[in-house]
């Protein structure tokens, strides 16, 4: 099988994973922006003021300095490829496992390469392998020959897989062994468990209630939780509590967030409107939230200090202010990048 054919067969895999929420009218559609006075809503980012397009005025910031940022920011580049960037240094290197476009996220142990048969309704996975970051097999997953309905992953070795059929099953591995079966599916990594939407519900594989909540939820580390209902964004610690309530301005709405980074502390939300791409971020402490009027932002992640924000605009990789989302400076990325991550 060809790249492009698992690249795309990563995407049908992953899908059951990514939550999407449509958030509801909380003001007029087309509203040309919160007012100073507007609860919850700081004064929009837009594009620096400057002589081009976006992108060729973002092309013209400078780049990150050595040393300037901590931690390592990681991307996923063309050709199912992915780049590492050591902010201390300016080194970079692939962290992933080898492999055609093996199924693997920053921060995980092994990867997961499929050997799939593409039937009339949906692929089948005939074989998983099981690949450590240094290129060792160290087991084979054979699961029954069934049309999947999605996978997810941990960063310590768990591996979940949805099987269709008239009565859907999630398989449950741990490093390649068999680690038992939920009646339910698809399967949302939380942490190191695994966990399956019930109504309003978040339930693990023991079917007890992780998450009872209004609303879209989007899985962070360590077992926290974003909570998207209608204009509130609510943050929730790894033990369930709420730690943190938001309220989305009146410009947003119409909007749908796509995806949520970060932790508890500070939320990079992506948000879709017609023909527009941006983000909104969050922090706790601030009780406003701040969000960018690029309409091309494609990728983004919060510095681990919640400082910083690394984005993917107009096709520029730059760092942004978090409280501002003024642009600082530009990351050596190649076209086509996508930021996934930024640790310490």
């Amino acid at each position: 099988m060809d790249r492009g054919s698992l690249a795309s067969l990563a995407a049908v895999i992953c899908a059951a994973g990514i939550a999407v929420a449509a958030l509801a009218d909380a003001g007029r559609s087309g509203s040309t922006g919160p007012t100073p006075t507007e609860p919850g809503a700081a004064a929009p980012t837009t594009a620096p003021r400057s002589i081009g397009s976006v992108s060729e005025r973002l092309a013209r910031l400078p780049l990150v300095e050595r040393g300037r940022f901590a931690g390592r920011i990681t991307a996923r580049v063309a050709a199912c490829g992915w780049r590492e960037i050591d902010l201390a240094t300016g080194a970079q290197r692939d962290p992933a496992p080898p492999g055609q476009c093996p199924l693997w996220q920053p921060g995980w142990r092994y990867g997961y390469q499929f050997e799939v048969e593409q039937s009339a309704r949906a692929p089948i996975v005939r074989a998983i392998d099981v690949i450590a970051v240094d290129g060792r097999r160290v087991a084979r997953i054979e699961p029954p020959a069934t049309p999947n309905r999605g996978s997810a992953g941990t960063p310590a070795g768990r591996f979940a897989l949805c099987l269709g059929g008239a009565r859907p099953r999630t398989l449950l591995y741990r490093v390649g062994r068999p680690d038992g079966a939920v009646a339910a599916c698809p399967p949302v990594a939380f942490d190191e468990r695994f966990v399956f939407a019930d109504g309003r519900r978040l339930l693990d594989e023991d079917g007890a209630v992780v998450l009872d909540a209004a609303g879209t939820v989007f899985p962070l580390p360590a077992g926290a939780s974003a909570v998207i209902a209608r204009a509130t964004i609510t943050a929730y610690d790894g033990d369930g509590a709420a730690a943190y309530v938001w309220r989305l301005p009146r410009a947003l709405a119409g909007s749908r967030v796509v995806e949520v980074t970060g932790d508890s502390r500070t939320l990079v939300l992506r948000v879709h409107a017609v023909n527009a791409a941006d983000i909104v971020v969050a922090r706790r402490g601030a009780d406003e939230v701040s969000y960018t009027r690029f309409g091309t932002v494609i990728s983004a992640h919060p510095a681990p200090d919640g400082r910083h924000v690394a984005a993917v605009i107009a096709g520029v990789a730059v760092i942004l202010d978090a409280a501002t989302l003024a642009p600082l400076a530009r990351l050596a990325l190649p076209p086509g990048a996508v930021v996934a991550d930024w640790r310490m």
